[in-house]
């Protein structure tokens, strides 16, 4: 090619447009573009190639003749293009200061699409799994395991399939927060990583959990926000982040087929954050008795006898209806029917439904009432309320305690894992790690034994607002307290 080209046009537009915007060389999906600076001097190359490589850094190489840099750009582009990245002549020249086997192996995995870091940590681990390998062979091994790569994904290209793979229920049908945290997570993953996910290293992984921040909530009252408005997430925060990448990366090396094939994952060879498991809150039998004699209706009471002596979730009690409540040929409550607030694995999105026992405390109860037609729970924020009485009953309040409560002595009372497991909607593993050892055999006997007494009290009766009985509660703390 002559170098009177599009920079040096006769025809003033189109060279002014070529001096301020640059030729593009595309090849398929990548733009490759070349610049002219014509106040160059003799003593400097005027033609500049500008390229984003695979990690999403600016790279830059100057040429003396329009020939020189558009054969250059056509071959970057098409390197680009198929998956591979080709190395700069800094990096180059990083690899002739390297040791000599090492740098044969950077130069035969060069197509590979990985950075001198990479290529030298490869070279490096690959002597130590295969000594005594010449620096062919060693490259030939690596070579194979990256062979397994059927296409190169950027973060967030694999970030939005993995997404939608979770959300199309193939494997279960995920709650919608659960959802909503892990499209969290993954979109700022990918904020933070723009390149392809075969290029993310371990390190930049450990340093996203260890530095994850989260937006205040009721958590950090009283505590100052750093410069951003954010706080540092806690452990058990870091864990969710950790385990969300991890299942992002697994997904990108099983399903997607992005990363190589039988390799642990970069997310995989981070330490996983060490979080102790949650100890559940219990109740003592002499708090079941003061939090039941502060209920003010029948329609609170029901609502925490149904999860303290029955083992129902409040998301499980709150859809019960009259029907539910299952009875034998002489009349007498026997279970009830739950439909389970925690969706089944299949993909219809199907809820599970188990059989909840009616135990002695909670048919005592329904013996001195009658069901209302329909669906049982009908006031607003009842759940609320609830908490509310059982802080006014001078009582802490125990996140989802009542179901905690039931689980841990009905454990004591049966001595069968299994059936306890069925009864409350969860598996044997879960009472090993969480609720076995909780609380005091002597008070198996006094929690079983509690007989709820209605007295005269009306299925609703009419309370104060939340943040009445908020301030209420906050008064008798400061008078306690006083």
């Amino acid at each position: 090619m002559k170098d009177s080209n599009e920079f040096k046009s006769n025809n003033n537009s189109k060279r002014r447009r070529a001096r301020r915007k640059g030729v593009k060389v595309k090849v398929g999906n990548v733009t490759v573009t070349i610049y002219f600076d014509a106040d160059a001097g003799p003593d400097r190359k005027p033609y500049r190639v500008v390229w984003k490589g695979a990690d999403g850094t600016v790279c830059r190489e100057m040429f003396g003749t329009l020939d020189d840099a558009r054969t250059f750009a056509e071959k970057t582009a098409s390197d680009l293009n198929n998956g591979q990245r080709p190395f700069t002549k800094e990096e180059i020249d990083k690899l002739s200061t390297l040791d000599g086997r090492v740098r044969q192996w950077g130069e035969q995995l060069a197509p590979l699409g990985r950075t001198v870091d990479q290529v030298i940590a490869d070279a490096l681990a690959a002597a130590q799994i295969l000594p005594g390998w010449t620096s062919s062979q060693m490259a030939q091994e690596i070579r194979k395991r990256h062979a397994t790569i059927k296409e190169y994904l950027s973060v967030k290209e694999v970030k939005e399939r993995y997404l939608k793979y979770m959300k199309s229920g193939f494997k279960r049908t995920y709650s919608g927060h659960y959802l909503s945290q892990q499209s969290k997570y993954c979109n700022e993953f990918a904020r933070e990583h723009a390149g392809r996910i075969d290029l993310v290293s371990s390190e930049s992984v450990l340093l996203f959990v260890d530095h994850y921040r989260v937006q205040p909530t009721y958590k950090h009252k009283g505590k100052t926000p750093g410069d951003d408005g954010k706080f540092t997430a806690d452990r058990k925060t870091k864990d969710s982040v950790y385990n969300c990448i991890r299942r992002l990366f697994a997904h990108a090396r099983d399903v997607l087929a992005a990363l190589p094939a039988d390799e642990r994952t970069a997310a995989e060879r981070v330490e996983r954050p060490q979080v102790a498991p949650n100890t559940p809150g219990v109740y003592t039998p002499r708090e079941i008795f003061a939090m039941f004699g502060t209920f003010p209706d029948l329609e609170m009471m029901l609502f925490g006898a149904v999860q303290a002596f029955a083992g129902l979730r409040p998301c499980e009690a709150i859809t019960l209806s009259d029907g539910d409540f299952q009875r034998d040929e002489h009349g007498t409550y026997t279970t009830i029917l739950v439909r389970h607030g925690k969706r089944g694995p299949r993909g219809d999105g199907a809820p599970r439904i188990r059989q909840a026992p009616i135990t002695p405390p909670l048919l005592a109860l329904l013996e001195q009432l009658t069901l209302p037609k329909g669906r049982i729970f009908r006031r607003y924020r009842l759940e609320r309320y609830v908490t509310e009485h059982i802080r006014l009953a001078g009582v802490a309040y125990k996140h989802d305690g009542l179901r905690h409560t039931f689980v841990s002595y009905r454990l004591l009372q049966l001595k069968d894992r299994n059936r306890v497991a069925l009864e409350a909607g969860h598996t044997v593993a879960i009472q090993q790690n969480h609720y076995e050892g909780l609380v005091n055999p002597a008070d198996v006997k006094p929690f079983w034994s509690f007989i709820p007494s209605v007295k005269s009290l009306p299925w609703q009766a009419k309370i104060p607002d939340v943040k009445t009985l908020m301030r209420q509660v906050a008064a008798k703390k400061a008078e306690g307290q006083a």
